[in-house]
This record gives structure tokens, C-alpha cells and sequence, in this order.
């Protein structure tokens, strides 16, 4: 019997020791624009590749034998991958502040999740622009359609965390 009160009154110290995290409102603001600063330059090779990207795929479903330019494709994939090690090795400097919010954790998921599609399903995207093959539009889709979702979902984690922290600790965007 005791044992079970023990163990429920532990449980119950630790739950509301993680609930009532508050951090230095000056730690967090450097935390946050640390982060936020990461974003900055970091993050447009991001775009411009999955721009070029999606024009390929507009191409694609018009004519699918359509001539792409993959070597611009590839150029802009590396750069998509230096800036996310950069943005990462950036995160990485900084302390988690508020370990309820988790909100480094989750923009280095995201960051991790854009990486490892570089490595991966966008190269193996590319390489499909490159062949002749029929349907290809299917096949580029099947390829970056499920890794497209979950770096969707890891950017409104980090969105709905930086709208937490924000909030919590009463930081102006």
C-alpha cells in the first residue's frame, strides 16, 4: 500500500515540477532570437530549391518527358543542405529553456527531417527527372509526396512551440 502511495506521490512531484517551468525572460529571449536568426539566410536555399522543385513537377505533369534542369536542381539541393547543417550547428549552440516547450528539440527535428530528405528522396527525385519513364509525375510523387507531409508536420510543431513559448513568456515577434 505504501508503495503505491510513494510511487503515485513521485509521479505526482514530477508532473507538476515539469509544469511549472519558468525560465529567465532574458535567457529566453536570446534563446528564441537565436533561433529565430537561424532561420534567416539559412532557410532561403530551402525555398529555392523546393521552388525549382515544383516547377519541375508543373513541367512534369504538362509534358512528361520535359526537359528539367537537374544540374541547377542538384546545385540548389547542396546549398539546401549546407544551410540546414548550418542552421543546425547554430540550434545546436544554444540551451534548451523551457524543456515543457521543447522548442529547440523541435526546430532540430525539422531541421533534421528537411536534411535527411536531401539526402535521400530529393536526390532520388532529381535523378527521376533525369529518365525516361512513363508516369513520371506518379513517381515523383510517390517519392516526395509522404517526406513533403512530414516536413509539414515537424514545421507546424515547431510553429505551434514558437507560439507557446512566445506566449508564455510574453515575447514580441
Amino acid at each position: 500500500m505504501y508503495k503505491y502511495l510513494l510511487l503515485i506521490v513521485i509521479t505526482c512531484s514530477q508532473i507538476s515540477c515539469k509544469e511549472h517551468v519558468n525560465a529567465d525572460p532574458k535567457e529566453v529571449v536570446t534563446f528564441y532570437t537565436t533561433i529565430q536568426e537561424s532561420f534567416g539566410a539559412n532557410y532561403e536555399p530551402q525555398h529555392l530549391f523546393l521552388d525549382k522543385a515544383s516547377e519541375a513537377v508543373t513541367k512534369v505533369s504538362v509534358d512528361n518527358n520535359a526537359v528539367v534542369d537537374t544540374k541547377e536542381l542538384r546545385e540548389l539541393l547542396l546549398n539546401a543542405k549546407k544551410a540546414c547543417t548550418e542552421r543546425m550547428r547554430i540550434v545546436a549552440s544554444v540551451k534548451e529553456v523551457d524543456t515543457n516547450i521543447d522548442y529547440k528539440n523541435k526546430v532540430g527535428k525539422s531541421i533534421d527531417v528537411f536534411s535527411k530528405a536531401c539526402d535521400k528522396e530529393f536526390k532520388d527525385f532529381i535523378d527521376l527527372l533525369d529518365l525516361k519513364v512513363d508516369n513520371k509525375l506518379d513517381k515523383l510523387t510517390q517519392i516526395v509526396q509522404p517526406i513533403l507531409y512530414e516536413i509539414e508536420t515537424a514545421a507546424k510543431e515547431c510553429e505551434a512551440a514558437a507560439t507557446e513559448l512566445t506566449t508564455k513568456y510574453a515575447i514580441k515577434k
